[in-house]
């Protein structure tokens, strides 16, 4: 406790001495200003974190902002990159699902029914299911990452905090570009955005993108075929805004993604492990000496994703207030398939995994539009999913005459409301309190079987499972208050997260697992010194209950119910240190233990082959994925020459290592990343050439390692990989 104790204060020291306690912090004027000041100026950067547009220096949140030019020169193509830009988020991926965590709050549940404590969004529409297709980014305005619960304005209640996409508005001009790229292993890929006004207040855009990939990452050791490969990965993105000068704005947005890849389900047994069906006389010599995106197995992996959906916002100022409606549903279908016994020996295989996610939202709310001395806003959401696994099917002695299926059926259905309000109000000039409350109600459902039969369809068993039901009501509350002077703002708050249980539509016969709850305490600060320093930082303490965290059975992944205390911090810089140099260094530490966890699963490998699993105690345990410490540091360097200018854009991103289950037994050991790109663009920005490269130095990173009784699998990231890219930009007015 004494040592807690120290380490608070100290980072309650630093907070203070960044920001209050020398005189730079205390007034811009103490530096010397710029020869020109509008040349050197930092942009303000405009966030919707409370619903309303605001200067993101003003928010009392702590957030990092990424904007679409930051993204494009760092070469950000996907969820998993943003870990180089934004201090304590970590995202890896687990079956096509991403799964990001913030300061420590994340999970590897994957499946229906399973939703993330880091809630995501898409222009305000809320999405259960973020599969990895949807996260390809293309059409991107800016992209908000909230840390910390976000308990109150957004539709889902979110225990770890919230990733905020905001696409492009069509624009009555016609505008667009077009780029194509190439890389090694052979990987291909073309994007298209085009916008243009379709008729009077009328606008609209289309976005798409495809990608390929020749050559596989790694080999089947058992088959000779390549695997970690994406066959493809399209997607579309379109909008119809409607905004006359009198009466509502209409937008009107649909999207769809079409994957088929081996990444993130090219399972392998984890290096100096055995699994426990080895046998060396058909070929499978462990421990395995492949290379980390090489497999040994008996089936070939695969994974399709497709999925998308519509949705309509609709705004009206009605006298001194706003209106704003957003109606939204979702489809996403999953196909999995895997060797979960990792040889080639045809013991145990998953064929196929069908999950199904259905999921309608709508969302109401009324904020108040000037900027008096109160701000309000109140409203109420309603949440439907339904998850199927239609079927799950685990298959003993493949392709043998004794071959036995045991397809699960289960459907999984989540139905919620809550109504909820937030009041802020201006206490003194420049002193502000916040309060919001929300409370919420769901009831969910499982209805499942399990079946036993063999290859010709003869079911020796049928095993129905009683139908479930749970219902809770929560509330989520929020308390701020924040003052700011000269160009710094300081705020403390105190806010409660609520994340619903529910069921496993894998283990049907397991008990519901609970809620989650987690109380935040936070002081953060900010400060903008002259105009061309932005430093943003904060400490947190959280009281984590029932945080569910996730084991593995021989097939499915299950749920337990585990206490937790997270305390730490994390800092954020941009820097315009010239007209031509811009820079991000980030920083995050933080302490991730469970508190209580009595029946954790606790993992023993065997000299014979795979592992011993039992029951015991994990408190004083990391939380997985939860590393104790990570940076970030980047620049962005251009120098005009003839014709055009150039453009050097680096990444570097270190994680201090992480544990995969609560056992802390399997553990990806610390690494550091490098992207980079160099991008000639002409003078009048109308075509470039980018350079691009990945994982620079070439480690082998774990995205996900799991462990059952047959042994350790673990699925990696990419390898280094880089190409070229050439790109087109069109406009009328050009």
């Amino acid at each position: 406790m004494k040592t807690t104790q120290s380490i608070v204060r100290g980072m309650i020291a630093i907070l203070c001495a960044s920001h209050l306690c020398t005189p730079a912090a205390a007034g811009a004027e103490t530096l010397p200003a710029p020869a020109n000041p509008e040349a050197i100026t930092l942009i303000e950067i405009v966030v919707t974190a409370q619903k309303r547009s605001e200067n993101m220096q003003n928010v009392p949140i702590a957030i990092t902002s990424v904007t679409a030019e930051r993204l494009e020169s760092a070469g950000i193509s996907d969820a998993r990159d943003l870990t180089l830009l934004v201090p304590a988020l970590d995202v890896t991926a687990s079956a096509g699902h991403a799964l990001p965590s913030l300061r420590g709050v994340g999970t590897s549940l994957v499946g229906p029914g399973f939703e993330n404590p880091v809630a995501f969004y898409v222009d305000g529409v809320y999405i259960a299911d973020a599969n990895s297709a949807l996260l390809s980014f293309n059409n991107i305005a800016q992209i908000d990452v909230l840390k910390g619960p976000q308990g109150i304005l957004f539709g889902r209640n979110a225990t770890g905090g919230v990733m905020q996409l905001t696409t492009l508005n069509p624009s009555e001009e016609f505008d667009g570009k077009v780029s194509a790229s190439y890389g090694n292993y052979q990987t291909a890929g073309v994007k298209a955005y085009v916008t243009t006004g379709i008729a009077p207040n009328l606008a609209g855009d289309l976005a798409v993108q495809y990608n390929t990939q020749g050559q596989g990452y790694g080999t089947n050791l058992a088959t000779g075929s390549q695997t970690n490969k994406t066959y493809h990965d399209w997607s579309a993105r379109t909008k119809l805004r409607y905004a006359p000068d009198i009466g509502p704005e209409i937008v009107l947005s649909a999207d769809y993604a079409d994957l088929l890849t081996s990444q993130g389900v090219a399972i392998r047994e984890v290096s100096g492990k055995i699994p426990a069906t080895h046998n060396p006389v058909m070929g499978a010599a462990y421990p395995f000496t492949g290379k980390p995106w090489d497999i040994n197995s008996d089936g070939e992996p695969k994974m399709v994703t497709k999925g998308g959906g519509v949705s309509v916002r609709v705004e009206e100022d009605v006298g001194a207030a706003r209106i704003v409606g957003i109606t939204a549903a979702r489809r996403t279908l999953h196909e999995v398939v895997f060797d979960i016994d990792l040889t080639p020996v045809p013991f145990l295989y998953i064929l196929p995994q069908f999950d199904r996610e259905d999921e309608f939202t709508q969302e109401v709310r009324l904020q108040s539009s000037s900027a008096g001395r109160f701000q309000w806003m109140t409203g109420a959401y309603y949440f439907l999913s339904t998850g199927k696994f239609d079927p799950s099917e685990l298959q003993l002695f493949p392709g043998s005459p004794t071959q036995v299926n045991l397809p699960l059926y289960s459907h999984t259905t989540a139905h919620s409301i809550a109504a909820f309000g937030e009041l802020n109000v201006d206490l003194a000039s420049a002193t502000k309190l916040t309060i919001g409350l929300r409370d919420t109600h769901e009831r969910r459902e499982l209805h499942a079987s399990q079946l036993t039969e063999l290859t010709n369809g003869t079911v020796l068993a049928t095993s129905d499972v009683p139908s479930k039901t749970a219902e809770v009501t929560k509330p989520t509350w929020r308390l701020g208050l924040d003052h700011k002077f000269d160009n710094n703002l300081v705020y403390a708050s105190y806010n409660r997260g609520f994340k619903s249980g529910g069921f496993n539509a894998g283990t049907p016969a397991q008990d519901a697992y609970k809620p989650e709850i987690l109380d935040a305490f936070e002081i953060g600060a900010k400060s903008v010194i002259a105009q061309r320093f932005r430093l943003n930082d904060a400490i947190y303490y959280y009281k984590y209950r029932n945080y569910q965290a996730a084991f593995f059975s021989i097939s499915n992944i299950e749920v337990a119910n585990a206490d937790a205390r997270i305390y730490g911090a994390d800092a954020d810089l941009e820097a315009l240190v010239t007209q031509s140099l811009r820079l991000n260094i980030g920083a995050a530490y933080s302490h991730a233990r469970f508190t209580s966890f009595p029946a954790a699963t606790l993992d023993t490998p065997l000299a014979t082959g795979g592992n011993f699993q039992q029951f015991g105690s994990a408190a004083g345990n990391h939380l997985p994925y939860a590393p104790d410490v990570s940076a970030n540091l980047g620049f962005d360097y251009f120098w005009n020459i003839s014709g055009g200018k150039l453009d050097l854009d680096a990444n570097y991103y270190h994680n201090g290592g992480w544990y995969s289950e609560a056992d802390n037994v399997q553990r990806q050991k610390a690494y550091d990343l490098i992207n980079s790109s160099l991008t000639w663009s002409a003078a009048n920005d109308a075509y470039w050439v980018r350079l691009w490269g990945k994982n620079l130095t070439d480690k082998a990173v774990a995205t996900q390692i799991s462990s059952t009784t047959f042994g350790t699998g673990a699925a990696y990231q990419a390898p280094r990989t880089f190409g070229v890219e050439f790109g087109v930009k069109f406009s009328a007015v050009r």
